[in-house]
């Protein structure tokens, strides 16, 4: 019987199965203020940052190399890049950490801060996911083109003039700007380091059930595999041992939700799986050198 030409336009003439990867683009926030100091060392967190300034001399510094921010160029910094920060025309006194900043008002401003040691300051924080939060640390550059410039005039705008709820219009310019610097990072820097299948279905499980009581059983029994054989070859790819590496991300939630929301201390405990705040404190400072009350104190941008 002769195939009727139709029928066939009806279906994906393709018989190549496409596979698309997981971008999950999370915002935590986005700021335009000015800072009067911003003399910081050693900064670094589990969540990306992009910084534009376009008065001021503003710095970042990363293995020696001082990379200033001018209204030509982006940053990007992502997750565990240790880097410090400084503005021109502050006076070190021996404190490791100072940063004084506060929220634009209006356009005027700008031109009055043009001659001033003041900054104008962008920022951006968010999260792609496994395995994309795990580029190269680093601090990476992105010239301001006709692109790049209309969305960060968008951005800016409603940062100074909208009342902090972000409609659809506006998310959409912050992901645009992201998405558009992020295409520019070479494709082979993308590309980790090939991790067992079974062990990166154990990280992806870790991220979405910090919540929960996760013990090793239960990845030895998801990869079909003993505990001990599974646990040894966690720690091969990772460097950790299960609970150290859940211990250590929960405590990357926890810095998350501390920066970025007004939630009490014991419901982060809760959130991040931690059995009580007392916990959650003891093991915040084991691992920070600090308790998270002190931390949210003197958080920083």
């Amino acid at each position: 019987m002769k195939e009727d030409i139709s029928d066939r336009l009806k279906y994906d003439p393709s018989n190549v199965k496409q596979i698309f990867p997981d971008i999950n683009l999370r915002l935590h926030c986005c700021h335009y203020w000015m800072i009067m100091e911003w003399e910081c060392t050693n900064l670094s967190s589990p969540f990306w940052r992009l910084y534009y300034n376009t008065t001021g001399d503003a710095g970042v510094i990363f293995k020696g190399v001082t990379t200033v921010l001018h209204k030509g160029q982006i940053l990007i910094i992502p997750p565990n890049t240790p880097f410090s920060t400084r503005l021109k025309g502050n006076v070190e006194n021996g404190i490791g950490e100072r940063h004084f900043r506060r929220k634009i008002f209006s356009w005027d401003e700008l031109k009055e801060s043009q001659n001033s040691i003041v900054s104008d300051h962008l920022f951006i924080h968010f999260n792609l996911g496994l395995p994309y939060d795990l580029l190269e640390p680093g601090i990476y550059t992105f010239q301001v083109r006709e692109r790049e410039n209309k969305l960060l005039n968008e951005i800016k705008d409603y940062c100074i003039n909208g009342d902090g709820t972000f409609d659809f219009t506006v998310c959409a310019a912050i992901n645009g700007l992201i998405l558009c610097l992020l295409d520019e990072i070479p494709r082979n820097l993308w590309e980790m380091q090939m991790v067992d299948k079974r062990v990166s279905n154990a990280l992806s499980f870790i991220e979405q059930h910090l919540g929960e009581r996760l013990t090793n059983k239960t990845f030895a029994d998801k990869a079909n595999m003993v505990e001990n054989s599974f646990a040894r070859l966690f720690k091969e790819f990772t460097g950790h041992s299960i609970q150290q590496y859940i211990k250590r991300k929960r405590i990357d939630k926890s810095i998350i939700l501390l920066q970025h929301t007004d939630d009490c201390i014991e419901k982060i405990a809760d959130e991040c799986g931690f059995s009580d705040r007392h916990h959650f404190s003891r093991v915040f400072k084991e691992i920070k050198g600090t308790s998270p009350v002190l931390y949210k104190r003197q958080v920083i941008f």
